[in-house]
């Protein structure tokens, strides 16, 4: 995406040696690193909830679109179609 010698990445590059020589890591126990492992945390659990009903969505709309009363739905795996011979 960018090259060496860009004018764009000049100033970066500039700035991430500076930076990277007077850094020092907050400690593991800083209430702004808790404020960010439980934000991280927050929104992981929210990921996965929107992704848990996107998935459920998916079924029920397949569910609607393939186990309609004309076609009984195939049930589950290992489970055979009631026979037309029972009618």
């Amino acid at each position: 995406m960018f090259r060496k010698g860009d004018d764009f990445v000049s100033p970066t590059g500039c700035a991430v040696t500076v930076v990277g020589e007077i850094r020092r890591p907050l400690p593991d126990d800083h209430p702004l690193i808790e404020q960010e492992r439980a934000f991280v945390a927050q929104l992981s659990d929210a990921i996965k909830t929107v992704r848990e009903g996107r998935d459920s969505a998916s079924e029920r709309l397949f569910d609607l679109i393939y186990a309609t009363p004309l076609r009984p739905s195939a049930g589950r795996a290992g489970e055979s179609l009631p026979s037309k011979a029972a009618n």
